[in-house]
């Protein structure tokens, strides 16, 4: 490619497959031609080069997450925001009390044995009516929860729909940072595994693929169902590692 390479710009636009701004990458940067940066673009994508660049960054993709999950069972022994004794019966009530439909028999017999985890940054709150509509074929429900920063009119809306079906609300205090949400619930995810064995079906609604190592250490490592309730733009990696996906 000569002087048009700039590949360590033009590699990250190519693998998030976006061609077009690397071919006007290429042509601003060096006054090429059109059909110069596009034959530039494709020697690239042909090049052992650029294979290795994809391949270093899927193996530094599978590095984070699983040091994501390494942090996060190490953190939880150090919750800081559970519930007290009275908030979580009120939100266990209110639950139990919207899913008092099922049939009495089933509910002797089956064991509480599902929570669903709602990430309300990425899960806007009109879909919540869908989400409940979903879950209640899935299992007894043990507890639903919504994550949000405190002050976040984003996720304001959350609060009226909580109230309605007795969902849980867990915020966060501070400032938006990277992850803050993401990793809390994660977090909360492996305290519920240590110390609540009866629950095996995690319902997770988010769009966000950073999601995706924890469900594949549940399946693969706990031997728990995960059912990722997605919209149309959840991520795909997110949907290939769900035991089912329920659309939301």
């Amino acid at each position: 490619m000569g002087d048009c390479s700039k590949t360590g710009t033009i590699m990250p636009l190519l693998n998030n497959n976006n061609r077009a701004s690397a071919v006007a990458y290429i042509m601003a940067w060096t006054n090429c031609s059109n059909e110069e940066a596009e034959n530039a673009v494709d020697n690239l994508l042909d090049s052992s080069m650029f294979k290795n660049y994809v391949e270093e960054v899927r193996k530094n993709e599978e590095a984070i997450l699983e040091l994501k999950r390494k942090e996060a069972k190490a953190l939880t022994t150090h919750l800081m925001s559970s519930p007290t004794q009275k908030q979580r019966s009120s939100s266990v009530h209110k639950t139990n009390e919207y899913f008092s439909q099922t049939p009495k028999a089933n509910q002797q017999r089956n064991k509480k044995n599902t929570m669903v985890f709602i990430d309300a940054e990425s899960v806007a709150a009109n879909r919540c009516s869908n989400i409940i509509g979903q879950i209640r074929s899935v299992g007894e429900i043990s507890e639903i929860r919504y994550y949000a920063r405190q002050k976040d009119p984003s996720t304001a809306a959350w609060k009226e729909e909580a109230k309605k079906y007795g969902i849980k609300a867990i915020l966060m205090y501070g400032e938006p940072e990277p992850n803050k949400i993401d990793d809390k619930i994660v977090r909360d995810i492996y305290h519920i595994l240590e110390t609540n064995k009866s629950i095996d079906v995690f319902c997770i609604a988010s769009r966000d693929g950073d999601f995706s190592g924890i469900v594949q250490d549940l399946r693969e490592t706990y031997h728990k169902k995960v059912i990722v309730l997605a919209t149309k733009n959840t991520s795909g990696l997110l949907k290939s590692w769900a035991s089912e996906i329920k659309g939301i």
